[in-house]
């Protein structure tokens, strides 16, 4: 099995249309598939917050908590408890808007984030809460 990575422009399906290993040319494609503009621009700015909380101030706590949890297998509880997204979607979108109107609350939120999440591995490697 090998690994090929779609062309970005849309000129190079046409132009190298028999030599490349994707048949079709997906910028012509329809589906029924469609991104929401306004979302995805929601997700580009609370995801930056995001990552920063589920990485926390102690990045080890978070691959111990991932490795323990690999090897507790697809239907565990652990993994169950990690994959748990902190926030439902409508207040995704709420904490969105904060990070672009007040970068100084989001400082504030993101350190609850992390600590949820901190709970959370200390839960996952059976140390409780401190």
């Amino acid at each position: 099995m090998a690994l090929h990575r779609y062309p970005v422009r849309p000129d190079v399906y046409e132009k190298h249309k028999d030599q490349l290993v994707v048949k079709g040319n997906p910028f012509n494609e329809h589906s029924e598939f469609q991104i929401n503009a306004q979302e995805n621009q929601a997700y580009t700015r609370l995801l930056p917050h995001l990552v920063e909380a589920v990485r926390g101030s102690n990045p080890y706590d978070l691959q111990k908590a991932w490795r323990r949890t690999a090897a507790s297998g697809e239907k565990s509880r652990e993994l169950a408890l990690l994959r748990q997204p902190p926030f439902d979607q409508a207040k995704a979108l709420e904490y969105a808007d904060l990070c672009a109107s007040n970068p100084a609350k989001v400082a504030g939120l993101v350190a609850e984030w992390s600590e949820l999440f901190s709970r959370r591995y200390r839960e996952v490697l059976g140390e409780g809460t401190r």
